[in-house]
């Protein structure tokens, strides 16, 4: 069996809107908690299904004898920001939005 190592603490960069509490308890990760690379894997896809991201890393900063700093690296999809319709005869924009 793969050795489990302990999680010292998690930090997030690159979120915006998403707070970095909800991006830690949506990777199901938590400081004292044993992990091992399973762990890490399962923790990308848990934030991958939230659809919200463009890339997901999550790094070791730090590692010491009594285990790992981890950083979780995201960058969020843009919002929809406008929306321009073009070629439209028939329908009224506002129908349209």
């Amino acid at each position: 069996s793969i050795e489990k190592i302990q999680v010292l603490s998690i930090s997030v960069e690159g979120n915006i809107r998403i707070s970095e509490e909800d991006i830690i308890r949506n990777a199901r990760l938590w400081d004292g908690k044993e992990i091992d690379l399973e762990d890490i894997q399962k923790s990308v896809k848990n934030l991958w299904k939230l659809g919200r991201f463009g890339d997901i890393q999550i790094l070791i900063e730090e590692e010491k004898q009594e285990g790992i700093k981890l950083i979780i690296q995201v960058e969020e999809l843009p919002i929809l920001d406008k929306l321009i319709f073009e070629g439209n005869k028939k329908i009224r924009d506002k129908t349209l939005e």
